[in-house]
Parts: C-alpha cells; sequence; structure tokens
C-alpha cells in the first residue's frame, strides 16, 4: 500500500521542482541523502510573517522615540531656566534658530517614521499617480498603507478628488469639502482619497463631535489639500492623528448615515482610522508640539464616545487635559502674549470643549476629575472663529452644567462628604439644586428637560441628539444630587436617620426626584434613533442609570399604586435594550436588563400575593407605611422573609458588582 501524500510538498522537494510523495523523510531526500525538512502550514507562516512585521514596526517606533528624545535631550540646556508663567505658546517658526526643534505644526518640521520600503504610503502613491496619471488595482491594498498601518479605506463609487496643484494658494483658502465639489477640483484621484475627503466632510456636516469645534475647518481642510498635494513631506505626529481621527468619526458617521453596512461593519472599517491615530500617542505627550496635538487627542476623545469603541476615555481625557494644561490654555491670554482674537478664540474655545467632556466622563466614570476648577482663568468666549463648526448656544449651555456637574461631584460624591452631617449635606443638596434649575430655566423653552421631544421636529439624528444630551445632563446632575438620600447603603454610610422628621422628609424628596427622572430618561428612549455612530452615553450609560434607579425603587416599595406603571416602564428600557442588540446583531447584549425587570416584577407579585392572605397588624402597618415611601429599609430583613412566596434571595445574585455593566462593558472586539 502507497504511502498517503502529504498535501503540501516538503521543501526540498519544492526547491528541487520534482514530485514528493511525502513521508518524513520522504523517498527523494533518502534518494539524494538530504535532510527532509517538513513544510511550513501557510496558515501558520502568515501569522509569523505578520508577527515579525509587528516586531518590526516596534522597533522602528521605538528607534524614532530613542531618536528624538536624544535630539531633545541635547538641545535643553543642563540647568534650564524655568519658564515664564505668561509666557505665550510661539505661533510662528521666524524667530527659531535653525538648530532649534521646532515644536510647532505650523513650521512643517520633517516627520518620517520608518516605513516598509516594499509597501507605498499614501502620500507616495498619490504622487506616483500625479506623474503617470494611473494608478492599477493591484497597487490598492498598498495605497491604503500609511506610516505602516493600513486604512480602513475601501472602493467608493464617487467621483475622484480633483489635483490642488492646479488651484492658487488664494484658491486653496477659499475651498471647502462637499459631496458637490469633491469632482470638481481636478482630474480624477484614487477611490481611497475620495474616502478620506468624503469621511472629513462627513465629520463636519454629519457628525454630534463636530458640535465641540475640537478641529477648525478652514484649517483643517486647508492642510489636507496641501497634504494631497504634498504626501509626506511635511508630515508630524500631530496632523497625522488629528486627520485621522477625522477620518473615523467621519468614516462612521458617513456609513451610519448610509446605513448600508451592518454595526460590524462599520466599527471595523473605522477603527483602523483610529489606531492609526493612537499609533503617534506616544509623540503627541512627550515630544513638542503644539495646539494641533491637542485638538488631535480631543478629537480622539470625542471618537470613543462611540458605543461600540473600547472605553478608553477616562484615561485620553486625562492625557488631553494634561496637554492642553501644559501649553496653559487654561489660562486666559495675557495682553502682552500679543494674540490676536482669533488666536484666543481657538485658545478658549478648545480648552472649554476638552471641560466639557471631561466633566462628562469623570461624573459618569466616578474618577476624580484632573481639572481643578478654582486654577481656570480663560473666559467662555461670546463669539465663534468664522467657519467654525462650534455650536455656541449648546456649547455654551453645557460649559455651565459641566461647572455645575464638577461642584457636585467635589461637593457630594466626594470622600468629604460622608464625613459631613445629614444637615450639612442637605444645604449643599439645596444650593445644587437651585444652581441646576437655574441652568435649566436659561436654556430654551423648547430645549428644557421635560418638554416633550418629537424626533419628527429634527432635521437630523444629530440634532435630535442635542437636545437629548442637554435632558439627559439634567437628569444625571439632578440623580447626582439626590444620590446620598436615594441608595439606601449610601444613607447608612452618612449617617441619615429615616426617622428623623426633617432627614425623612429628605429621603421622600430625594427618592421621588431620582424616580421622576429615571422615568423621564426611558420615556425618552422611545425618541432615539439608535446608529452605528451612536455614542454610549446615549445608548448605555443614562438608560442603564434609570433602569437600576427604577428597579430599585420598586424593591424597596413593592406595593405602591405606581408600582405596575414601572414594571411597564422597566419593561421599555429593557426593549431599548433588546432593540440596541438587534441593532449590534448581539455584538452588543445585556442579559442584565432582563433579570431586573423579571426580579422587579417576581417581587411585586410576591407581595401581592403576600398581601391576599389574612393580614396581621403588622403586615398592615407595612403596607400602610409604603403609601408614603419613606421607611427603614433594610435589604436583609425584607428578602429574608420566609413568609413573601415566589422570591428567591439568590435572584439578588445579579446585583453584585461583577454582575452589573459598566462604560467598560460597551466594548467592540476586533477580529
Amino acid at each position: 500500500m502507497h504511502e498517503p501524500r502529504t498535501a503540501v510538498a516538503c521543501t526540498s522537494c519544492r526547491e528541487k521542482k520534482i514530485r514528493c510523495r511525502g513521508g518524513i523523510p520522504c523517498e527523494k531526500c533518502t534518494a539524494f541523502g538530504v535532510t527532509c525538512i517538513p513544510p511550513v502550514s501557510r496558515r501558520f507562516k502568515r501569522r509569523a510573517i505578520l508577527e515579525q512585521q509587528r516586531t518590526a514596526q516596534l522597533e522602528s517606533r521605538l528607534a524614532h522615540m530613542e531618536t528624538l528624545l536624544a535630539l531633545r535631550s541635547e538641545k535643553t540646556p543642563a540647568h534650564p531656566e524655568p519658564p515664564l508663567v505668561n509666557e505665550p505658546l510661539s505661533t510662528s517658526c521666524e524667530n527659531k534658530s535653525s538648530e532649534e526643534y521646532q515644536t510647532q505644526d505650523s513650521c512643517h518640521h520633517p516627520w518620517n517614521p520608518p516605513q516598509d520600503p516594499q509597501t507605498q504610503t499614501l502620500g507616495s502613491a498619490i504622487q506616483d499617480f500625479s506623474e503617470s496619471g494611473t494608478l492599477s488595482l493591484d497597487q490598492a491594498p498598498y495605497v491604503a498603507r500609511d506610516y505602516g498601518n493600513e486604512f480602513a479605506a475601501q472602493p467608493s463609487s464617487a467621483v475622484g478628488y480633483g489635483n490642488a496643484l492646479r488651484r492658487t494658494p488664494d484658491e486653496k483658502e477659499q475651498i471647502t469639502i462637499s459631496p458637490q465639489n469633491i469632482g470638481q477640483l481636478g482630474t480624477p484621484r484614487t477611490n481611497l482619497v475620495d474616502n478620506n475627503l468624503f469621511s472629513a466632510w462627513a465629520y463636519f456636516e454629519e457628525s454630534f463631535e463636530a458640535f465641540y469645534g475640537v478641529v477648525y475647518r478652514p484649517d483643517f481642510e486647508t492642510r489636507l489639500m496641501e497634504h494631497f498635494e504634498n504626501g509626506d513631506l511635511h508630515d508630524d505626529p500631530s496632523w497625522y492623528a488629528l486627520r485621522n481621527a477625522v477620518y473615523a468619526t467621519g468614516c462612521r458617521t458617513l456609513l451610519a448615515k448610509e446605513n448600508s453596512s451592518s454595526w460590524t461593519e462599520v466599527q471595523q472599517k473605522s477603527w483602523p482610522y483610529f489606531e492609526n491615530a493612537l499609533s503617534v500617542y506616544v509623540e503627541l505627550l512627550y515630544t513638542p508640539t503644539g495646539l494641533t496635538a491637542v485638538r488631535a487627542l480631543a478629537a480622539m476623545n470625542l471618537h470613543l464616545e462611540g458605543a461600540g469603541n473600547p472605553a478608553l476615555e477616562a484615561m485620553m481625557c486625562a492625557s488631553a487635559v494634561r496637554l492642553a494644561q501644559s501649553k496653559g490654555l487654561h489660562r486666559q491670554p495675557a495682553r502682552d502674549w500679543n494674540l490676536d482674537t482669533n488666536e484666543t478664540l481657538h485658545r478658549n474655545w478648545l480648552f472649554w470643549a476638552i471641560y466639557v467632556h471631561e466633566k462628562q466622563v469623570t461624573h459618569r466614570s466616578g474618577r476624580p476629575s484632573a481639572i481643578e476648577d478654582d486654577s481656570i482663568s480663560c473666559q467662555v468666549p461670546a463669539e465663534t472663529a468664522a467657519g467654525s463648526t462650534i455650536d455656541r448656544e449648546f456649547l455654551t449651555s453645557m460649559i455651565h452644567h459641566a461647572q455645575i456637574s464638577s461642584r457636585i461631584c467635589k461637593q457630594l460624591l466626594s470622600a468629604t462628604s460622608f464625613q459631613r452631617t445629614p444637615e450639612q449635606n442637605m444645604a449643599v443638596m439645596s444650593d445644587l439644586s437651585q444652581q441646576l434649575e437655574l441652568w435649566k430655566s436659561s436654556l430654551p423653552h423648547s430645549h428644557q428637560p421635560g418638554s416633550p421631544i418629537n424626533p419628527s421636529n429634527f432635521r437630523s439624528t444629530r440634532d435630535l441628539n442635542r437636545i437629548l444630551y442637554l435632558h439627559f445632563a439634567y437628569y444625571g446632575s439632578l440623580t447626582a444630587i439626590h444620590t446620598i438620600f436615594f441608595f439606601p447603603w449610601m444613607s447608612v454610610i452618612c449617617g441619615v436617620d429615616p426617622h428623623d422628621p426633617v432627614q425623612g422628609k429628605q429621603l421622600s424628596t430625594s427618592t421621588n426626584m431620582v424616580v421622576d427622572a429615571a422615568r423621564s430618561i426611558i420615556r425618552a428612549t422611545r425618541a432615539m434613533h439608535i446608529d452605528a455612530a451612536s455614542p454610549q452615553w446615549l445608548v448605555f450609560y443614562f438608560p442603564m442609570v434609570a433602569l437600576i434607579n427604577l428597579f430599585l425603587y420598586v424593591l424597596k416599595f413593592p406595593l405602591l399604586s405606581t408600582s405596575s406603571s414601572d414594571i411597564a416602564a422597566l419593561d421599555v428600557a429593557v426593549g431599548h435594550f433588546g432593540h440596541l442588540e438587534v441593532i449590534t446583531a448581539a455584538e452588543l447584549t445585556y442579559p442584565f436588563a432582563r433579570e431586573v425587570a423579571r426580579i422587579a416584577d417576581k417581587t411585586v407579585r410576591g407581595h401581592k400575593v403576600k398581601l391576599s392572605i389574612p393580614a396581621t397588624p403588622t403586615d398592615q402597618a407595612l403596607a400602610d407605611t409604603q403609601m408614603d415611601p419613606v421607611y427603614d429599609f433594610n435589604f436583609a430583613t425584607e428578602y429574608n422573609d420566609p413568609t413573601m412566596p415566589m422570591f428567591d434571595l439568590s435572584d439578588l445574585e445579579v446585583l453584585w458588582p461583577e454582575g452589573i455593566p459598566s462604560e467598560g462593558d460597551m466594548i467592540y472586539f476586533q477580529s
């Protein structure tokens, strides 16, 4: 019987190009007296090649970083003089010596990370096309490589992008990217450039992130044209990170609006752009940079708000804040800095956009803020620069809310609040509640929380999300103010006595406030439009907070007349998370929500069955007290009651810390 043949010939036979009959050693190798080397699996071979390439890229980046640090150490005196407090960040390179390392992106110092000589970068591919006028489709996988990372560009049916060389500098300054003029700027180019331009256009025109104005559109578009014209000749880490962050958000927004790709496909196509930006994260923080680096980190932070992204925003926010503060953005520019009005506007708006986002993230994550409000002196501008995408009214309102949120976290949710008496905390709560209500009344009537939301009244999803943002911000702060008197475990820590008349009244007021906020958030979920670009604060955080708070309320007071409607509201919240699961094709699943609704329903039904049994005076007294939701609630006493049917204490295992999801659970794992 013949020996079975191998699927692939051995290495020696392949080199000699002779037939291999299999076996180790094979007949041919035995006859020739050579060592028979078994073939390497193609699968493992490809994996080995990828690992080698990845290792080579990391080594190249490390070598590049060491070179930059060495250069900086050579140019830094042994005993540097302390910098002046009011010294502005230079915005030009005219007064810098040729030997000084240039710190501004406007200087366009060459930044050429080591690249694989066998691959072709975006810039070189465009230059080759400019010279030859043709570009083979076989080059597409290599065209899509920039600095060793592949773009997520896909073929597009859009017309090509024109040659920026055909325009004069004055004409370049007037260019505004739009779907109408992308094909009118000259001769056609590659689909890759088309996709990047459409992504940039979608970022400014369609994305919610553009409302923050962290990327100044006129400057970005002018430099983007120069980038497509010159390739990588004047590239640097800050610009590389900024444009890829814009590509990432724009790509996600555009694909989500077209609704032609699944949730998973949209994340897979947009995420590699963000990985490109993240690849220069170290350079943004530890090498000389300018305002563009701060813009890049801010744009990256906002992109991470997407529900399909890893929960990295807390650390990224801290990095952006530190970099902004290191450049003095939190200080109002002094007159002797000689900054023009537009530059002052850019600095101030950029800082306040970072401030708003950082305060939101710290509120949601429960981590200390990296910004000390007392150290801020820069003013909230009353105007915006020409061409800016900032929604001044919206961002100004959010700045004022973020300041209130910062006070709430510092005065009520810090360790200090646990050391104060309940009466002192009640005084702080009253003051903060008044500030929050004043903020609410300052909003236009149609934007005020509590007003009905009709999705048909909004031109786009991002306009709808802007109103939902204001509503959820208000309800989130209202919940935070009354947290101490709502959650039983926090009330115990702070020494709240439910039998004290004043504290008991505050318990009732706080409970009603938190529960009404939860109901309002759940009702608002019906107006949401969920797509691949939806932020996690919209589709996950606030609905989950509302679900948990309403669930706890039902557990505490299952005999109230509102219990049935609250169970129905929990079902609405479960439906929201079920819809999210359908939209994401089960990439994001939350069985926790279904379990919570089941336990709440079981609790209410169990108490109703218990009341149907002839009641003892004690049972009747308990029922009477629950008509007014103020009493000394104790989980152990209530749910260890053996007389209550249809309830098992083990059901509450879903409430243990490992069972409750957090923002970090909204992670999209790349395959």
